[in-house]
């Protein structure tokens, strides 16, 4: 029973430093979240950060704001493949389709997510051809807590299906304790 905690204990440790390498390469993927109300974005935040702690996944939300510009200045100092959540309508001075065709310009392959109440501005999304994975519309929390859920588990197969080197850990599975 000794060597059997010992082995899992030393199992979680490599496991542990092989995420970090994998992390400290590049391999965890980004979230960006520009919404420009304080309360829908706090319950963006607890979305990702609750579903990202019960699931295995390399990513992690980088940075979250109302301003638009913020995340235009930080994607401007990486190439990173990103994820972006992103309301139409902000009170800025560029609204969430600029937004959107600019971070298409810096990430051509990011995965763009529109979270709004404005399901009319909708066909600006393909007249723009942002390319969007998916237009949730604001109102019902359960269903934007699932879509937005479905949104990260699709982008999370996608991505290990495209960089075949993400999650190649080993995993042991021995007999009772």
């Amino acid at each position: 029973m000794q060597h059997r905690i010992c082995f899992l204990i030393i199992s979680l440790s490599m496991f542990s430093l092989l995420r970090h390498y994998n992390n400290s390469e590049g391999k965890m993927l980004p979230i960006y979240i520009c919404e420009d109300n304080l309360e829908q974005r706090h319950f963006l935040e607890n979305i990702i950060h609750d579903f990202l702690i019960f699931h295995d996944m390399d990513m992690k939300l980088v940075l979250s704001t109302k301003n638009p510009l913020e995340i235009l200045e930080y994607k401007k100092n990486t190439t990173e493949l990103s994820v972006y959540f992103i309301d139409i309508n902000l009170e800025n001075e560029i609204d969430g389709i600029t937004l959107s065709v600019k971070l298409r310009q810096l990430d051509p392959w990011g995965f763009i997510i529109f979270i709004t109440s404005h399901k009319e501005l909708m066909p600006l999304t393909y007249q723009n051809r942002i390319a969007a994975m998916d237009f949730i519309v604001k109102g019902n929390p359960e269903i934007i807590r699932e879509k937005l859920q479905n949104c990260l588990n699709e982008i999370w197969s996608r991505y290990k299906h495209n960089n075949p080197q993400v999650h190649k850990y080993f995993v042991y599975k021995g007999s009772k304790m």
